[in-house]
């Protein structure tokens, strides 16, 4: 994130690629590394670290040639190739860069936390081989711009949403339900140990790879035609070692004053007035239960009778929650009442064929 080399290794037309991505590998372990041990010393980096560089006429800046050394015609949002991987380059306008603690929340600007809870769950997913991360490479700052640089899954050259998957195997879709809804499991089942949970919950929270899925897990063969990519970090919440992660778009932390549930089309939005139900590990049970309730909504298990027969199974009263959340006054209370002391993942694991 905030690099200290030696910028005269620019002028060296011989640097290989896999030197640059090595380069910052070793920035990203170390901010991974100071997140779980030293979150002081984390904050002091990144609030004292020089990290603007700058380009002045066709001079590029430190990170800007080394992005020239991996693809001299990167087009920001578009797909391009590096060394037979996909690769996708975003930005966004940056005002300031900071982190601090406060009451146990660690805040801090969106391209400072985008990129902190990304490398955690990229992390996460590492450690037990899972391929279900989306891998930020290198994130670096340029002429009050944040650039992150993504592996990116793609099919057929494309980034594939939820919406583009369905409209693209419609016909597909009762042979390709199960094990898709299985990757669902094992994504949600691993960010509960995180505390994970998204304050905007929709679809495109998943890319789709079409690169072939296939593992272990837990005595489970999880196996599909297609390999699903957790993305979209903006509002995730993460807890690590009782601190709480979070997005500070406002400059400050998080009150959670409002307490509601809101459903409009594919989106889901929940508050809390209590930040300490953060720390609750069925708190990922609920935004996994969304998920469900959502792709109910695109009709994706419809036809999947297996499918069916596994929801049906990890949500036996899955017909009467829906009717009590439409017609609660106090919707978030059906929720709380219900889903913080269950955990479906865990069910749902014990049952798959």
């Amino acid at each position: 994130m905030y690099y200290q080399y030696n910028h005269n290794i620019h002028r060296d037309s011989t640097i290989h690629i896999n030197d640059i991505f090595n380069m910052y590998q070793k920035d990203k372990q170390n901010m991974i590394q100071l997140l779980k041990t030293d979150i002081d010393k984390l904050i002091h980096l990144i609030n004292t670290t020089p990290c603007r560089d700058y380009c002045y006429k066709d001079n590029k800046c430190f990170h800007c040639l080394n992005m020239f050394y991996l693809n001299d015609n990167i087009v920001i949002n578009e797909p391009f190739i590096v060394l037979k991987q996909w690769y996708m380059m975003i930005d966004e306008v940056l005002n300031k860069i900071y982190l601090k603690k406060i009451n146990g929340q660690l805040v801090g600007n969106q391209l400072t936390m985008k990129t902190l809870i990304t490398w955690t769950i990229e992390d996460l997913f590492n450690q037990h081989l899972l391929p279900h991360a989306l891998k930020l490479e290198l994130q670096y700052c340029c002429h009050h711009h944040g650039y992150m640089l993504y592996r990116v899954p793609v099919m057929n050259g494309e980034l594939c949403h939820f919406n583009d998957f369905i409209h693209q195997f419609n016909d597909q879709l009762p042979e390709l339900a199960y094990g898709l809804l299985c990757q669902i499991i094992v994504i949600f089942n691993e960010l509960k140990s995180l505390y994970y949970h998204h304050q905007d919950i929709n679809l495109d929270i998943f890319l789709f790879d079409q690169k072939k899925c296939s593992y272990k897990y837990r005595k489970n063969l999880i196996k599909s035609p297609y390999t699903m990519i957790l993305c979209n970090m903006d509002d995730v919440i993460v807890t690590i070692n009782d601190t709480i992660l979070l997005f500070n778009n406002n400059n400050n932390h998080h009150d959670y004053n409002n307490k509601h549930v809101e459903q409009k089309d594919n989106l889901f939005k929940l508050d809390m007035d209590d930040i300490e139900q953060l720390k609750c590990p069925y708190m990922t049970s609920i935004d996994f239960y969304m998920i469900i309730v959502l792709l109910f909504k695109k009709q994706f298990f419809e036809k999947n009778d297996k499918s069916l027969m596994l929801i049906k199974t990890i949500f036996p009263d899955f017909d009467q929650f829906e009717i009590n959340l439409k017609t609660s006054n106090d919707p978030f209370r059906v929720i709380n009442n219900i889903w913080l002391y269950k955990d479906p993942m865990s069910i749902a694991l014990t049952k798959m064929s």
